[in-house]
């Protein structure tokens, strides 16, 4: 998910990949957003702050993938103050197209990989490409990857990866300090903004909220919410549901930000540290046109580095230089990890109940440790879900915040799967023995040849 995975929405790429050639058999259903949604939003992206920003793929001006089909495209006015009613109507718009995107997935991933990719043209641009790279059987797991890019020496370091390192460095190397100035108050406070931040801010708010529309909530309450994201230091709303969404509509394809087929260093972080590779498959944002129509997220993120450097300001306020480094340093970078585990470990260990056709893995410790994101195989069965742990044993505190606000009236339209949605994704071992998804299959890839080889 948690890819998922940001310290600039506004970095110029000197160099990118036009794919505005039509999309696959399995794919020319799905109705997109308009083209001025996509330029409005680089547009925006390109005044956000340069060094605070977060550390998923960041937005910047590139050639907007956008479909030939004009008939398709979701026109969406982007006013300076657009009303309550147009932003209901804008989200129930996308809740409306990303059902149909993962109801098309689901009849492509019969055939897996093949069918995933269909017609559909490569995005990422090659330039950093390992051409002498070798497949190798992927540690603990049934597939073969291989570390497709060249990560650190013979390619080239942009300004942007060059902050994203130093940063990075900086935020590490500050929660080293951690053991030197431990106490009970501020390993208290560590524990209190990795709830505020992990589980209200990004798995419940940019990831269940946001990105998959899979429940609502009274636009206050949904902007705290987004508010405790923008705190994780992850990026601002709009840049990264963008880039989850794209993860969800290629997953573990070519067009995937940061599948693990492309190596486990790559799926975790290595594809933050090449935006010129990262960007090339995410740079079109009109998939996140709903949050770019409210003024509260476009507001956000031009002024994204001030907000994640007000919240430092404050903990030092609080409780001086310790406060900061458990608070802050050690409580970002340990988030950081566990959002990046989702997008990691949770596509190359676990249990797959599903048959989805990608890597996604049902990883019960990336589950506790990421508040019921660990159920990942859960979540790509069904992405419009707001559970993803569907069994007894499979610990989500996330859904039973959700299960919390909407029997306080505060949460509504919250989805969840129906049997016969269950049924289709069954193994058919599970089928078979009127079995509800428990049974441990081996991953779709071990049925399948490797996505790049």
């Amino acid at each position: 998910m948690i890819a998922s995975s940001h310290l600039s929405t506004s970095r110029h790429d000197t160099r990118h990949t036009s794919s505005s050639s039509s999309r696959g058999k399995h794919m020319r259903a799905c109705v997109r957003p308009s083209q001025a949604a996509g330029k409005n939003f680089a547009s925006n992206a390109a005044n956000a702050n340069t060094f605070m920003a977060a550390f998923r793929s960041p937005a910047r001006n590139q050639q907007q993938h956008v479909s030939t089909t004009q008939q398709k495209q979701q026109h969406v006015q982007h006013a300076a103050s657009a009303d309550v009613a147009t932003l209901d109507a804008l989200q129930e718009q996308m809740s409306a197209q990303l059902d149909r995107e993962e109801e098309e997935l689901r009849m492509a991933r019969d055939n897996y990989i093949a069918a995933r990719m269909g017609d559909r043209p490569a995005n990422v641009d090659t330039k950093h490409e390992n051409t002498n790279a070798k497949e190798f059987d992927m540690p603990g797991s049934d597939f073969k990857a291989k570390q497709r890019w060249l990560h650190w020496l013979n390619r080239s370091w942009s300004e942007g990866d060059k902050t994203y390192m130093a940063v990075m460095l900086v935020s590490h190397i500050g929660a080293l300090f951690a053991p030197f100035c431990f106490s009970w108050a501020n390993f208290a406070t560590f524990v209190a903004t990795y709830i505020v931040t992990g589980m209200l801010g990004i798995t419940l708010s940019y990831h269940r909220n946001l990105s998959h529309k899979a429940f609502r909530l009274p636009k206050p309450l949904e902007h705290f919410f987004a508010y405790c994201g923008v705190l994780s230091v992850q990026g601002d709303p709009i840049e990264w549901v963008s880039s989850h969404r794209h993860h969800h509509r290629h997953c573990d394809t070519e067009n995937d930000p940061h599948t693990p087929y492309e190596g486990l260093w790559w799926s975790h972080m290595g594809w933050l540290f090449d935006t010129h590779t990262t960007m090339s498959r995410v740079s079109d944002r009109s998939n996140a046109a709903d949050l770019a129509a409210d003024p509260f997220y476009r507001f956000v993120q031009k002024t994204y580095g001030w907000h994640v450097a007000a919240s430092y300001i404050a903990l030092y306020i609080l409780g001086g230089w310790p406060c900061v480094v458990w608070g802050g340093f050690l409580r970002t970078v340990w988030v950081y990890h566990i959002t990046w585990l989702v997008n990691s470990a949770s596509h190359v260990w676990g249990y797959q109940s599903w048959r989805t056709g990608d890597l996604s893995r049902n990883n019960w410790w990336v589950g506790i440790l990421a508040f019921g994101e660990g159920w990942h195989n859960n979540h790509h069965a069904f992405g419009f879900s707001a559970r993803h742990g569907l069994k007894w044993f499979e610990f989500d505190p996330t859904w039973y915040c959700i299960w919390a606000l909407k029997k306080l009236g505060l949460a509504t339209n919250v989805k969840l799967p129906t049997e016969a949605q269950k049924d289709k994704l069954r193994w058919n071992r599970d089928r078979e023995n009127g079995a509800s998804g428990e049974t441990t299959m081996p991953a779709a890839a071990s049925e399948c040849k490797s996505a790049f080889g």
